[in-house]
């Protein structure tokens, strides 16, 4: 009887161990009890129609950092960090390093040129932050709606037919430009407007008829707003065949006020570039006239220095 006892205690003490054992491993559900981890669902679904979408973009929690790629097609993308964190609450922040920015800490700053004007065509930017808190032994599923901060501006002067043959070339300046914001907030992060130098190029109006192919300027630029309280000022130097140089100043401010990114489309301007008549005798001013942004009011004209 005293052997049968023994077998009886040795086999109870094993099945409570391993009850034991199975009690302890319900405890916890994950395989980090005394840590969080973080699962980042990113939307890129809110983007103006001309963005292009980026292949990369960076999450940082706290100060750990991770480079995400992002896949195919586009929309909304989950990653699971790759750091574990103590629970409490984190800072979290979503961007992407976006060709023709510097980027310190949470500021993203447009790039300067060696003429000392901003990049005028820099990719575009997005961005997003929250707080979260980090659960002990436990997975926090956070949804992250990505900003673009990034807007197109379109710039059309349209031309009388046969005076685009008489413009050797041109230069351009646009003043109070934003070159900092806050990624976190999308708030300005410059203390003052900057300038950046459009680049105008010569081409046939997209919206004529074939027949009529009025010659038009264009030029494109990638801003992060203007600067509240300064005024948007396009300056244009025009070189003409026969050796003149025609300056013309004309003011944006009223056109393009609250211009800027958090994923509007596209605004385009349009007006008209009236150059001196070649053949008269009589000195006229180049002027710019009837700026026509694209809710169809119209801006401010402007007449050479």
């Amino acid at each position: 009887m005293k052997r049968y006892d023994l077998y009886n205690v040795i086999v109870v003490a094993a099945l409570s161990l391993s009850l034991a054992s199975c009690v302890k491993d319900e405890l916890y559900n994950t395989p980090h009890p005394d840590k969080g981890a973080v699962q980042i669902t990113a939307d890129w679904t809110k983007h103006s129609a001309e963005a292009l979408m980026p292949d990369l973009y960076v999450l940082r929690i706290g100060h750990e950092e991770q480079t995400v790629r992002r896949g195919e097609p586009a929309g909304s993308e989950t990653t699971v960090f790759r750091s574990l964190f103590l629970p409490g609450v984190q800072n979290l922040l979503a961007y992407n390093p976006a060709e023709g920015f510097g980027i310190d800490g949470d500021i993203a700053s447009v790039n300067t040129l060696a003429d000392g004007t901003l990049h005028p065509l820099p990719g575009f930017l997005f961005s997003a932050a929250g707080e979260v808190e980090v659960l002990q032994d436990d997975t926090l599923k956070v949804a992250l709606s990505m900003q673009q901060r990034i807007c197109a501006l379109k710039l059309t002067l349209k031309l009388a037919s046969g005076d685009e043959q008489r413009i050797v070339k041109t230069a351009a300046t646009l003043t109070g430009v934003v070159s900092a914001i806050n990624l976190r907030s999308g708030a300005v992060a410059a203390t003052e407007g900057a300038t950046t130098a459009p680049v105008f190029t010569l081409t046939a109006d997209a919206a004529a008829t074939r027949a009529e192919s009025n010659p038009v300027l264009t030029a494109v630029l990638h801003l992060l707003g203007v600067m509240p309280g300064e005024k948007q000022q396009l300056t244009m130097a025009v070189t003409l065949t026969d050796g003149s140089v025609q300056t013309v100043v004309t003011d944006l401010t009223g056109a393009l006020k609250g211009f800027g990114g958090d994923g509007k489309e596209a605004l385009a301007l349009d007006a008209t570039l009236a150059l001196p008549d070649g053949s008269s005798s009589v000195e006229t001013a180049t002027v710019i006239t009837d700026w026509t942004p694209g809710n169809g009011e119209a801006g401010e004209s402007g007449d050479t220095e």
